[in-house]
């Protein structure tokens, strides 16, 4: 299903080398015309003056170093500051990089985890193709979803092993509706992240933990940050900075294509 891979070192300087892509290629790469990526640095300006095509090269190359270290035997994406632990937790993350590649990075560690997802994000055939190479490859008898909307599987699941959710709010709140989330600082602005994955750690009893995918300067990285402390608002504050930081050193890997309601696109 996927070719050999290159060096990696190679596969780095590729993607470095390889010039940036024309505007034309920006919304076929991002899902977002270069127009609305504009808007979208208006909230967020560290995205920089030309964020459609950065991020369009960003996701060209995040891609590519991806999908090679994934083909290899023993795939090795550079740890930030190591694996989290096989434990049950819940890890929180964002849309930034690929939550379906940070899945099957967690799985290669044998870490049993599955995504949580609602009613707008449909396992596709592809997807689940990919997720039988990856189960064939490292096996793991665990699900690589859970539905949103079943809140005592999710409680169940945490049984057996852990479960991934991106905790930035992706849809308009409800007119009229309580607004359940929380503001956090993000590329020179701010952003909506939901709370219920952190009520979840505690109704649960396990632990809420950061962990994000980027590639910046074409590498590859997990960055893993320690347990959420159990107040709300402090748990809040340590994900926004930990966030923050990830999405400064690799902004082009937002994807901003997620979040298309913040450029006026859906």
């Amino acid at each position: 299903m996927i070719r050999p891979p290159f060096p990696s070192l190679l596969m780095r300087g590729i993607s470095r080398a390889w010039p940036s892509p024309p505007a034309a290629r920006v919304e076929p790469l991002t899902g977002l015309a270069d127009s609305e990526w504009r808007r979208l640095a208006e909230s967020f300006p560290l995205l920089g003056p030309d964020p459609g095509r950065d991020a369009a090269r960003s996701r060209r190359t995040f891609t590519l170093v991806a999908w090679n270290e994934l083909s290899r035997r023993r795939p090795r994406p550079e740890w930030n500051p190591a694996p989290p632990s096989s434990e049950p937790q819940v890890l929180v993350t964002a849309h930034i990089g690929n939550l379906r590649l940070l899945r099957y990075f967690l799985r290669v560690e044998g870490i049993p985890v599955a995504t949580i997802v609602d009613e707008t994000h449909p396992t596709s055939g592809s997807t689940g193709k990919w997720n039988e190479w990856i189960d064939r490859r490292f096996p793991i008898a665990f699900p690589h979803t859970f539905p949103s909307d079943q809140p005592h599987r999710l409680r169940a699941a945490l049984r057996r092993g852990s479960l991934l959710a991106a905790i930035d709010r992706i849809h308009r709140p409800p007119p009229g509706g309580r607004d359940r989330s929380a503001r956090v600082p993000f590329l020179g602005g701010a952003i909506a992240i939901e709370l219920g994955a952190l009520r979840l750690a505690r109704l649960a009893g396990v632990a809420a933990r950061p962990i994000f995918v980027t590639a910046p300067a074409a590498r590859l990285t997990i960055t893993v940050g320690a347990p959420l402390p159990q107040s709300e608002a402090e748990a809040v504050r340590e994900f926004g900075a930990i966030f923050d930081r990830v999405s400064r050193e690799s902004p082009g890997d937002f994807d901003g294509y997620t979040h298309r309601y913040l450029a006026g696109a859906g």
